[in-house]
């Protein structure tokens, strides 16, 4: 009846926050704390991103106490809106509370081109080595002679993984420039997304001395 329905309500369990918020986006699982009241050991967590859902395993699941859970999850790099729910084992679900996924900070490694060192007179691929790079939408600021900056986008790139990334560049000024990876744009606000430090690269001019090795 109705009394029972309060009482059910009065000590439904409820998420008041997500520790840490936002998550900083990883290729590993990592831990994330629910907080809240009157969860019930062992509780279902249930999970929502752009695209998909997932209802976690029980072993990644860890019952702290009645106010505290924690989840292991792998968000990937992906920027995104996540949700968290809990139903407790007698059925009764908790609110839905949202937290978001921040692109982690990319890291070049190495840097290399072909041909090496790339000239003026035409196309060359590059390969940036590292990690943390977002592959649905890392692109690639190139700063120097004319470049201020350069963009190279995400849909240029012909390998998009997140420790590499390949793709051509056409530079016709010979000079110094500096690649830096940024990780996307903010899901949230559209802002740019985190960024690298720069790697260099010397482009010389575009006449090639020929050279005779044997007749």
């Amino acid at each position: 009846d109705g009394r029972i329905l309060a009482v059910r309500q009065a000590y439904a369990q409820s998420i008041s926050s997500v520790s840490p918020n936002p998550v900083t986006g990883s290729t590993s699982s990592q831990t994330v704390t629910i907080n809240g009241t009157n969860f019930v050991n062992k509780p279902t967590v249930f999970v929502t991103w752009t695209g998909g859902s997932s209802t976690l395993a029980a072993s990644a699941v860890t019952f702290v106490s009645s106010t505290q859970l924690q989840m292991s999850i792998n968000v990937q790099n992906d920027p995104d809106n996540w949700t968290v729910r809990v139903t407790n084992p007698s059925g009764t679900a908790s609110n839905t509370f949202g937290f978001k996924v921040v692109a982690p900070t990319p890291v070049i490694t190495n840097l290399s081109t072909n041909p090496s060192p790339p000239t003026t007179a035409g196309a060359f691929n590059f390969t940036i080595s590292g990690s943390n790079f977002y592959p649905a939408g890392a692109l690639i600021l190139v700063t120097g002679p004319n470049c201020a900056p350069c963009t190279i986008p995400n849909g240029a790139l012909t390998t998009k993984t997140t420790t590499t990334l390949v793709g051509p560049a056409t530079l016709t000024t010979a000079g110094s420039y500096s690649f830096v990876v940024q990780n996307g744009f903010l899901a949230q606000s559209g802002a740019a997304g985190p960024k690298s430090g720069g790697a260099n690269v010397t482009v010389t001019g575009g006449t090639v001395t020929p050279t005779v090795s044997g007749v």
